[in-house]
């Protein structure tokens, strides 16, 4: 815990730290052999394949409704805690589900090309959480150091920020709204033209 913050502040900053970096980290590590998962109902070919990475990302938002009681808990006893931020990390959450959906459909689909993705990206999340302000806040890491900047190239730093952010009073920088604006458009932009161009050959891959 750093200097100068109390327990009760840090609890919730942590607890709803890693209930958002699971719900990001399963749905990516997931995507990537979700269609190797679901080989038969591919074939079958009853199911769009935007229909299973929908389930995936539904299944693991169900998981984080389950657990966000006991992390509310934590959050309604902090200090910091403000109602008024309610409905900026809704619609924080709902940025960081459309992202989730937009690359889960990319790295489903580049699963089932090159299937040793699935492994390259449970290792590329374990680094990336140390990069993430979890069990330690973003101001830590000052933008001068190779740490902040690291951390401001992260986008699992920026999902995170928009919705834990407005609940507990903690600063967003500005340049999290424009990285999560390009990264929205690039994940839109990508998705479409990768489903369209290569959907098609995923039976074939499989």
């Amino acid at each position: 815990m750093q200097p100068g913050i109390s327990a009760p502040n840090f609890l919730a900053h942590v607890g709803m730290g890693f209930l958002v970096f699971r719900l990001l980290s399963t749905v990516l590590v997931d995507a990537t052999s979700v269609f190797a998962s679901s080989q038969s109902y591919i074939y079958d070919g009853h199911l769009r394949l935007t229909d299973f990475v929908l389930r995936s990302v539904a299944r693991s938002f169900y998981y984080f409704m389950l657990s966000l009681p006991v992390v509310a808990i934590a959050v309604l006893a902090s200090p910091q805690f403000d109602p008024a931020g309610l409905a900026a990390s809704i619609a924080g959450m709902a940025v960081v589900l459309l992202n989730l959906f937009l690359y889960g459909v990319l790295f489903s689909i580049a699963g089932v090309r090159f299937p040793d993705l699935h492994e390259l990206m449970g290792s590329a999340i374990m680094a990336l959480f140390l990069i993430t302000p979890i069990v330690w806040y973003s101001n830590a890491a000052s933008a001068e150091t190779l740490h902040g900047q690291l951390m401001r190239l992260n986008p699992l730093y920026h999902l995170l920020a928009v919705v834990r952010g407005p609940l507990l009073q903690e600063t967003i920088e500005l340049t999290t709204y424009a990285y999560l604006g390009g990264l929205t458009l690039v994940g839109v932009l990508l998705a479409s033209v990768v489903y369209g161009a290569k959907a098609r050959r995923v039976p074939v891959w499989l």
